[in-house]
């Protein structure tokens, strides 16, 4: 791999908008209330619309959006109507919806720079450039945020121009320009790093890593995500955690340090998993593929797979590349030269897109044209920028106030996320004891025909274990469980013809009885499974 996730570092600088604390159902239920004041429903959505969770759940916003769109366009304001439609416009581009994306953005731009609402223009030119550079189109992102970076640097909005820094020094790695990648990408990291800036801090970091990385200097860019990963883990910041843990996979799979590799791949797949990251793992099912490739070319076939089909859903181009290369070698591998040579064609057809003469050109004339516009445009705005500066200091108290609340949310959403990753952990752990235990039976147990026998959870066993024998409701549950672990309660009160109640009440009691405990409630139905079918085996005297 050339490139392997040369644009997952890409979503890592979208943290510009800062979510509020506020109930999600509790806005939810406002703005859909048609009993209530218009202004009150309005105010409600563009809260909403600005939440972390409107961030994690753009479906949910799109939705939203969608039942209240006759009410914004009948009530409310030209600025509330450029927010809703600027959240709709983030919302698709979070759902890798990209065309429609910068189709809705590039309206909400026209509007806002009629209205001089320069807050919306940045933000919007943002996502707009985003959108453009997932889609390679480098030449138009450059000039996107250009603009962006021109209006960041004239109202002296600092940590929006290292937002646009990086996002240029990404157009410029991306074309393999490595030099100035990394002279706009330090810029903003040096200054995250001042500020003590630690998301920034940590995106910073990657991004520097994987420019090493693509150079071929993989102990360098090793350096760099260990320091990403580090402060990751020391800040509790887990929102990008899985593409911090597959760049540290792929540069020790480059420096041929397998087994660290492949201990920082699973802890990134458990991530991705869970956040339904589909970014990362597209690349996680790359790294997966060149894992094993060496040791098991069915296993390396079948991540190959998966990785392509989530690089053409996503619609990213360098983790297709990427896809399609280890697509050809494994098909190269395993003699089927004809589909290594549609693959091969394919894969050189990407890249050429990516790095094409056009694209290059179109650097160095922004180069140019970026000196000229910047004084031109800070000329256009100093007055602006006065006005400015005093509504800020005057706000000075209030944003103060914001930002430690912010903080303090921050600090509980990453406990919470925290916790979830564990959860899932101790799932796939307990799920992996299970069916080596299901596999070791199922090879051990066989009859005198040599046919292997199923297995069986033994009551006898589990009324010895329990001193008293197990209620029938109890070991119809259980059966019910055996068959499917990841039964819910209310299909298997439907199974054994109990209340929900009933099946509930019955579990608690066999979970005590048992000594099955869990720091996720969504675990404890697999702990139990895997408890009895130990003792069934007499692992319990």
């Amino acid at each position: 791999m050339n490139s392997a996730l040369t644009c997952f570092c890409f979503f890592l600088l979208l943290g510009i908008c800062s979510g509020q604390g506020w109930n999600p159902d509790s806005l939810f239920s406002v703005f859909s209330n048609p009993q209530l004041p218009a202004t009150e429903r309005i105010g409600a959505l563009v809260t909403y619309g600005e939440s972390s969770f409107a961030r994690e759940n753009p479906e949910t916003v799109l939705l939203s959006l969608s039942q209240v769109e006759r009410l914004v366009e009948d009530q409310a304001s030209d600025k509330e109507k450029r927010l809703t439609s600027y959240y709709k416009g983030v919302s698709l581009y979070r759902t890798t919806r990209y065309v429609e994306s910068l189709g809705v953005l590039g309206k909400v731009l026209e509007e806002a720079k009629a209205a001089r609402d320069t807050a919306l223009i940045i933000k919007s030119l943002s996502y707009s450039g985003n959108s453009h550079l997932t889609m390679s189109n480098f030449s138009t992102a450059l000039d996107v945020y250009t603009e962006g970076l021109l209006l960041a640097e004239a109202r002296g909005e600092q940590r929006y121009i290292e937002v646009f820094r990086s996002a240029i020094g990404l157009v410029y790695l991306a074309q393999k320009e490595f030099g100035k990648a990394r002279e706009y990408m330090l810029a903003a990291l040096n200054y995250s790093r001042t500020k003590g800036d630690t998301a920034n801090w940590i995106r910073g970091l990657t991004n520097v890593g994987i420019s090493y990385f693509d150079e071929g200097n993989f102990a360098k860019a090793t350096e760099q995500h260990l320091q990403a990963y580090d402060l990751a883990k020391a800040h509790h910041f887990n929102k990008n955690l899985g593409t911090i843990l597959f760049n540290l996979a792929d540069a020790y799979l480059h420096l041929g340090e397998n087994a660290k590799a492949k201990s920082f791949l699973w802890e990134g797949m458990a991530v991705a998993e869970e956040k339904q990251d589909y970014f990362a793992l597209a690349g996680g099912t790359v790294l997966l593929a060149n894992l094993y490739r060496q040791v098991n070319l069915d296993s390396a076939a079948y991540y190959a797979e998966r990785s392509l089909a989530l690089a053409r859903q996503i619609g990213d181009k360098t983790v297709l590349e990427d896809a399609l290369q280890i697509s050809f070698l494994l098909h190269e591998d395993s003699k089927d030269y004809q589909t290594a040579l549609e693959y091969h064609k394919e894969w050189s057809q990407t890249r050429d897109s990516i790095y094409s003469e056009d694209n290059q050109k179109a650097l160095f004339e922004n180069e140019a044209k970026y000196a000229y516009e910047k004084q031109k445009l800070i000329d256009e705005m100093a007055f602006e920028e006065t006005l400015l500066q005093q509504r800020l200091k005057a706000r000075t108290v209030g944003f103060s106030l914001l930002a430690v609340a912010v903080l303090l949310v921050i600090l509980f959403l990453a406990i919470l996320d925290r916790r979830k990753v564990i959860s899932a952990q101790e799932k796939m752990a307990l799920q992996h004891e299970l069916a080596l235990t299901k596999e070791r039976v199922a090879a051990q147990s066989v009859s005198v025909e040599g046919v292997r026998k199923e297995l069986e959870l033994d009551k006898a066993a589990l009324d010895a274990y329990l001193g008293k024998p197990l209620g029938e409701s109890s070991w119809n549950i259980l059966c019910a469980i055996f068959e499917n672990p990841a039964m819910s309660n209310r299909e298997i009160a439907d199974k054994v013809f109990l209340s929900l109640e009933g099946v509930s009440s019955s579990l608690r009691r066999m979970y005590q009885a048992f000594e099955v405990s869990s720091d996720s409630s969504q675990n404890l139905k697999v702990a139990l499974l895997t408890k009895v079918v130990k003792i069934s085996l007499e692992k319990y005297p």
